[in-house]
């Protein structure tokens, strides 16, 4: 018998860099680590059949956009949860188009998934209020408070954290080719402002941590509401100030961001709970 199974448009194993990939990696790590068998499965090859067959499993999808409708419409039938890593319930996913975050009703869609799911599990309070104020009767909205990184890269950033490079007092961009990261408004800011920078962009996370001790700023301007925001919390931990706009999911976070030693702490202990 199955436990969990983990849905997923995508894998670590197909997007390795990939934000939500990652946060899904380590969800499913921490499941199996606890004793509980997780099967993982692409939403596209989710069926009525193969749902019905796992009926006493717990169902976690982590996304959804290739899932046959005829297997959203079964999961009717299971406990699932959703781990909402954006916004798929706003047709263009990007709630920051409209006044105060409200999208109009006819641009809301998958509205009966998000009302039938046992808790859908929001990264910070700032994704959870999005949510609610777009569907204020549900009462299945869970701030997680943070995401999740592999124990090697805080056992790595422990090790380094107090030594690093000598900063430059150029700004670091991240280049980006998506453009819901903000790199060409970074860098027009930049050059409005006369400020010096570089395009950063490494394989690992451990990577740009590393490469962002190196800065002294860190310039992001996201288009569209982060849920989080890993790489700000990576900016933080490398000790770099922020120059950012008011979609920073982590922002609403209770950590303490004035502190690398001591936010690495409220990270580890984020993971444990």
């Amino acid at each position: 018998m199955v436990d969990v199974v983990f849905v997923a448009d995508a894998f670590v194993y197909d997007i390795p860099q990939g934000g939500a990939e990652l946060v899904n990696y380590e969800v499913v790590n921490f499941l199996k680590n606890n004793g509980l068998r997780v099967e993982e499965v692409y939403s596209f090859k989710l069926t009525p059949a193969y749902i019905n067959n796992r009926k006493d499993s717990v169902f976690i999808i982590g996304s959804f956009l290739n899932t046959p409708s005829s297997a959203l419409e079964a999961l009717k039938d299971v406990a699932y949860y959703l781990y909402e890593h954006d916004h798929k319930y706003c047709i263009n996913r990007n709630p920051a188009v409209y006044k105060d975050f409200i999208i109009p009703p006819n641009e809301l869609v998958h509205q009966e998934l998000f009302s039938g799911a046992k808790k859908v599990m929001c990264q910070s309070q700032f994704q959870a209020n999005i949510l609610g104020k777009n569907f204020p009767n549900l009462k299945n909205i869970v701030n997680m408070g943070g995401s999740l990184w592999s124990q090697d890269f805080l056992e790595s950033v422990k090790k380094n954290i107090n030594s690093p490079a000598a900063r430059t007092e150029k700004a670091a961009i991240l280049k980006s080719e998506n453009p819901i990261k903000g790199q060409q408004a970074a860098e027009s800011f930049c050059q409005k402002n006369n400020i010096e920078y570089d395009l950063i962009q490494e394989s690992t996370p451990l990577q740009l941590f590393k490469k962002l001790q190196e800065y002294t700023y860190y310039i992001y301007f996201p288009t569209t509401p982060e849920t989080f925001s890993r790489v700000f919390m990576e900016a933080k931990l490398a000790g770099c100030k922020i120059i950012t706009n008011k979609l920073i999911g982590a922002a609403t976070e209770n950590y303490t961001y004035n502190d690398p030693l001591v936010l690495l702490k409220e990270v580890i202990s984020h993971k444990s709970q």
